[in-house]
């Protein structure tokens, strides 16, 4: 994460339980003494002042499964960016879209306008929290999941019902793919599959 994501996160939740906590930052004696005098157990966190340092270091690191990069924006545009220098290392996008209308001021690339290289793989069905209504959608890097399709999330995906939206357009899309294209009365044609 982003000095500023760690920044933002409250006093009593640094840092965040069972996991490693890499901040990214310019001036990483700075966030270190910030931290001391804060009085953050400094256990679980390191402090890189480059993003390409801190993931060989944590690609090295047996005890590190997943990288998760979870803010701020300038690294989401260095991991999923168009251009972005290590997009090949990113496999999986994990998004929550909520579904109501919020003032922002820091914006990310929009991948359900744009998502050639980051196609939808998955989205939730719709779960609500007061009135707010919200979904979870993974995108998936279309390059590096095609070439290594035991890196696709099975079980992450498994937990999360889909969205009955997305049910409805894979049926939709198994009958024009596999049905038998019979002619019709207006001259139009139709797709018809049956069985289950």
């Amino acid at each position: 994460m982003g000095r500023k994501t760690w920044d933002s996160i409250p006093a009593s939740k640094k840092p965040l339980k069972n996991r490693l906590n890499v901040v990214l930052t310019q001036d990483p004696e700075k966030l270190v003494e910030q931290m001391n005098e804060q009085m953050v157990d400094q256990e679980t966190v390191s402090v890189f002042s480059d993003f390409k340092k801190a993931l060989e270091s944590l690609s090295s690191d047996e005890g590190v499964g997943e990288i998760f990069v979870i803010g701020g924006t300038s690294l989401f545009d260095m991991s999923y960016g168009k251009n972005a220098e290590f997009k090949n290392h990113c496999k999986l996008i994990m998004a929550t879209r909520i579904n109501k209308e919020f003032e922002c001021d820091v914006f990310s690339r929009d991948l359900e306008k744009d998502n050639s290289d980051f196609p939808p793989i998955h989205v939730s069905q719709t779960y609500s929290q007061g009135d707010i209504t919200f979904d979870y959608c993974l995108f998936g890097n279309a390059e590096l999941l095609s070439a290594r399709p035991e890196l696709v999330p099975t079980r992450l995906i498994e937990k999360f019902p889909k969205h009955p939206e997305l049910q409805y357009l894979e049926i939709i899309d198994d009958v024009i793919k596999t049905g038998k294209f019979k002619q019709d009365r207006t001259g139009t044609g139709i797709y018809t599959k049956f069985g289950a």
